[in-house]
């Protein structure tokens, strides 16, 4: 566990790096690359889960707490999986603001 632990967080420190690097081009949508990726596969994995859920058969949606269910954990996955977008985005936009301050 903390082998996947140590992985996981090597990736994530990794990923900053690399968007520190692109942020400091001065083409803008390279620095927006890695943003726009992880707000992609965060929409994916909201979509994903939905449509394992009801079509797998494991939820009936003739009770009125399994679709609410359903919905709030899927919002929660895209919130969930919407942090890495957040901290790339904050990266982007404070090298841009430095950038145009110099």
């Amino acid at each position: 566990m903390l082998y996947l632990l140590l992985i996981l967080l090597s990736a994530f420190i990794g990923l900053i790096v690399i968007q520190l690097f692109l942020s400091n081009n001065e083409n803008k949508w390279i620095g927006r690359f890695l943003p726009i990726i992880s707000g992609i596969i965060s929409i994916i994995g909201s979509i994903y889960f939905v449509y394992y859920f009801v079509f797998s058969g494991n939820v009936t949606l003739r009770r009125d707490g399994d679709i609410s269910r359903v919905i709030r954990t899927a919002i929660y996955i895209f919130l969930l999986y919407n942090i890495p977008t957040v901290v790339l985005t904050t990266i982007y936009a404070a090298r841009k603001v430095k950038r145009n301050k110099l």
